[in-house]
């Protein structure tokens, strides 16, 4: 199996899609939901970049859909790795 490495700032992304003020799922429940990516990011773009990384890992997932803010969501493999570390 692969060995998959966070650096902070993809820590701090996962674990803010898990613990934010828009999102209403606890525990395994995250997987999948989506929440708002302001929320995640903070509007940071060092966050927005540790975001599209987690995308292109499988960790986490994006989308923007027409007329709506852009949001965010937590992958099952993203929600293992970081519930271990």
């Amino acid at each position: 199996m692969e060995t998959i490495l966070l650096t902070e700032l993809e820590k701090k992304v996962l674990n803010n899609i898990l613990h934010n003020e828009y999102q209403d799922y606890t525990g395994a429940d995250v997987i999948d939901k989506a929440t708002w990516s302001f929320a995640v990011t903070n509007e940071d773009k060092k966050l927005a970049g540790a975001l599209g990384s987690l995308c292109k890992k499988g960790l986490a997932g994006s989308h923007k859909y027409k007329g709506q803010e852009p949001c965010c969501w937590i992958t099952k493999e993203g929600y293992e790795l970081i519930s271990q570390s």
